[in-house]
């Protein structure tokens, strides 16, 4: 018996819903030195976790559109970002693949087994998108 499941089914809760789509947070945010001093300058690192269906160019284009403000800088940290794209999705009929699926039918007989794809990247593989807005 083979399940599809919807993506809205996932969607649905925060703790799936990061699963199925592109990721940002802003993990990093500086600004002022004082509590009644009105800060002249400040900066955030926003970590993007792009879903394989998506490009790193949308995600940042998509970033600009929502900013909206030429006066905020944009810069991509070159020693966080090794501009790589998504990995592409592997072929279910490679021998790692079919090594895996034999496993798990060898224990669960009648369990059927698919290739899914983890749609964030590891800090052990540096593929994470970090973007510096600057001048906030």
């Amino acid at each position: 018996m083979l399940m599809v499941v919807s993506p809205r089914l996932f969607s649905q809760k925060p703790e799936t819903a990061a699963g199925i789509r592109t990721t940002t947070s802003v993990t990093i945010f500086n600004s002022g030195i004082k509590a009644n001093v009105i800060p002249g300058y400040a900066e955030a690192i926003v970590n993007h976790r792009v879903n394989p269906r998506d490009s790193f160019d949308e995600v940042l284009e998509r970033d600009r559109d929502i900013i909206d403000d030429d006066r905020i800088k944009i810069d991509l940290i070159p020693t966080v970002l090794p501009n790589h794209p998504p990995s592409p999705i592997s072929s279910s009929k490679s021998f790692g693949f079919s090594v895996i699926r034999k496993s798990v039918q060898a224990i669960f007989k009648d369990t059927p087994v698919a290739p899914g794809k983890p749609v964030m990247a590891t800090q052990q593989c540096e593929s994470s998108r970090d973007v510096l807005c600057s001048q906030l």
